[in-house]
């Protein structure tokens, strides 16, 4: 990055480049805190936009003045240090408000010969160099070392080449983003229509016809009635079917193994919650286990058939669910729980039809504990939780017929990712030529 900079740039050192710190969390104890509070008080949940002015939370002036929150002025960076979001991203915003920030976050208030809306766009180009430096913190999150971020070397034009780079990247992003909003918008529509597929196939309305009024086979009868206490009221079922806990129809429910992997594909792959991606297990992105560790974790080998829980997550994902087709051999890691569903009563598939449908969606809301920046639902819980069971005949049926609505719109996937793809690419490609000096001509002034 030293080389082949405009006259006039230089490389610097990004924390030379302003006031850097932290934030807090004010006791949950102090209503004083919290109640009537109108500053805005930043997590990571609210980093979804380049420029953010206000929060989900809010606090009082008595918290900051209490615990020496910083009140940060408009015009600073902030960004995630914390959480299982850096697994796959780097949230960046510049705030537009005067607002504070919990421990997750760390702000850059640059100094005056730095342009924020620049420093948040090098920041953004920078992610994937920065998520190489992200490590695991103790229970089980994700962290980045704020040594590692002022290490970072950026190329820093002059003043008014900064404010020029910033207003022709915002000009020609302004048609990216209206392009990628509406592949968001086609994005959406699929998901909508897949969820209300698997809330159809689980109330039985994909197979009424299926059932004609003939009775048939009922589970009805069935013991072990689920507990519905303080839980979302479930959809109406047929009468032959039945409303049973889990760990009813389940042979078996286990966390998964807690070991350290590695890169290198001689070992034992292990499924991790980022290989649960809308309802399948994508092993586009496996780690690995060494065989002689692998030996001794046979107890967490996998068997086609078997339901993978996401245990622990950010409280959007937690919950998710696949079901494993591969025979072969592969561990599970421990934020994830795997359920063996009795196949005499209750298929694989199904169950894990019900596990992401929107009832258990809001299921998750309700029974999940909820950390810093993750959330939990434990083994007990999901073998509480109620199973609308139809008989066997019919889960066939209902599986059919999902498999079938699915399919269709698995069609729209593979180009719809590829022009969200072109569509990231070509942000990235401005961004390159804007940090390189490409994008627009050095000013005169500073010849």
């Amino acid at each position: 990055m030293t080389g082949d900079l405009p006259e006039g740039w230089r490389i610097a050192r990004l924390g030379e480049l302003g006031e850097w710190g932290s934030g807090g969390t004010p006791s949950k104890a102090r209503a004083d805190f919290w109640e009537l509070g109108r500053i805005p008080w930043l997590s990571p949940k609210d980093l979804k936009r380049p420029r953010i002015g206000d929060s989900i939370d809010h606090v009082t002036q008595a918290a900051v003045t209490a615990t020496r929150l910083r009140l940060l002025p408009p015009g600073s960076v902030v960004f995630v240090v914390r959480g299982l979001i850096l697994a796959r991203s780097f949230p960046v915003a510049l705030t537009e408000a005067s607002v504070t920030i919990n421990q997750d976050l760390r702000y850059l208030v640059p100094t005056r010969d730095v342009v924020p809306s620049y420093l948040a766009w090098v920041l953004r180009h920078s992610e994937p160099r920065i998520l190489e430096a992200v490590r695991e913190a103790t229970h089980g999150t994700l962290r980045l070392e704020s040594d590692t971020l002022r290490d970072l070397l950026i190329p820093l034009p002059p003043l008014s080449d900064q404010q020029r780079i910033v207003e022709k990247v915002e000009a020609l992003l302004v048609q990216v983003n209206t392009a990628r909003e509406r592949l968001t918008r086609a994005s959406e529509i699929l998901k909508r229509f897949r969820r209300s597929v698997l809330a159809a196939a689980c109330a039985g309305r994909l197979t009424k016809e299926w059932r004609g009024g003939l009775g048939g086979p009922t589970t009805a009868g069935l013991d072990d009635e689920a507990d519905m206490d303080g839980l979302p009221e479930l959809p109406d079922i047929p009468s032959t079917w039945a409303t049973v806990p889990l760990g009813a129809i389940s042979r078996d429910v286990q966390y998964g193994a807690s070991v350290k992997a590695s890169n290198d594909p001689s070992g034992v792959p292990i499924l991790r919650m980022g290989n649960i991606q809308d309802g399948n297990l994508d092993p586009s992105d496996l780690k690995y286990v060494g065989h002689a560790e692998a030996i001794n974790l046979r107890g967490f080998l996998t068997e086609p058939g078997d339901v993978l829980f996401n245990r622990t997550n950010s409280p959007e994902l937690v919950g998710k669910t696949a079901v494993v087709a591969e025979s072969r051999p592969m561990l599970f890691a421990s934020y994830l729980i795997r359920v063996r569903p009795r196949q005499d009563v209750a298929l694989p598939e199904y169950v894990s039809f019900w596990l992401n449908s929107p009832w258990a969606k809001s299921w998750a809301r309700v029974v999940r504990t909820d950390g810093v920046s993750q959330s939990n639902i434990n083994a007990a819980k999901l073998k509480r939780m109620p199973v609308p069971l139809p008989p066997l005949a019919e889960q066939q049926a209902i599986i059919r017929r999902v498999r079938q609505l699915l399919t269709g719109s698995a069609a729209l996937d593979a180009p719809l990712t590829a022009a969200q793809t072109r569509a990231a690419n070509l942000e990235r490609a401005i961004l390159e030529k804007a940090l390189s000096g490409e994008l627009v001509e050095t000013s005169p002034a500073q010849l």
